[in-house]
């Protein structure tokens, strides 16, 4: 009858896939936030991978813009990836990144200079790592947290050399007490309290 919806029809010049990012990972990100729809941007490449017909397949695309609002159940806010000519490879035994297809993606990151990977046990107060010195004397240095990821902690400090970091939970710490590295096993030490001290590890 008139009116009635026959057909849809969707461009093969590029296809475009809206992707959620919890808030909290902006950050890590170099997206081109709250820009208009019309107004793209050169953002991070990404890696969009899916599953068909019993194979992995993987299209390279870019975000090219963000859309202006926050999820306020989830926090998420959605960027949109888009990927040039989709069908492009379609001859090649690869299936085309067809809408409704179910995907994973993956951005690229900020690129960060200078940083550290320690064991996430290693820092105290969430802000503080446990550093022992060339004389086996530990410390506690205040350090600059960038990311938590799992049992990792990516921080920003410098590390003189003949330092190491203490990941043995210890419940009292006092600055400057002496330790001694066990032989079988680098991931304990042993602690001696200074005399003025009134607690024991």
């Amino acid at each position: 009858s008139r009116g009635a919806k026959i057909a849809t029809i969707y461009a093969t010049d590029f296809v475009e896939v809206r992707l959620p990012i919890l808030d909290a990972e902006l950050a890590y990100l170099d997206l081109p936030l709250w820009r208009g729809a019309t107004a793209l941007a050169e953002g991070p490449p990404v890696s969009i991978r899916a599953r068909f017909a019993g194979a992995e397949h993987e299209w390279i695309g870019r975000i090219v813009r963000t859309e202006g609002e926050i999820d306020p159940k989830s926090r998420m806010v959605h960027v949109v990836a888009r990927v040039e000519d989709p069908y492009a490879e379609l001859e090649s035994g690869r299936p085309p990144l067809a809408v409704g297809l179910f995907v994973q993606a993956e951005i690229a990151g900020a690129e960060v200079h200078d940083v550290t990977v320690v064991p996430r046990v290693a820092l105290r107060d969430g802000r503080h790592l446990m550093v022992v010195d060339a004389d086996s004397r530990l410390h506690l240095r205040e350090v600059d947290v960038l990311r938590t990821d799992g049992e990792d902690v990516l921080i920003r400090t410098q590390l003189a050399a003949g330092e190491r970091v203490c990941v043995t939970p210890l419940q009292a710490v006092v600055s400057g007490m002496l330790v001694r590295v066990l032989d079988d096993g680098p991931r304990e030490v042993e602690v001696t309290v200074p005399a003025s001290a009134e607690t024991r590890s």
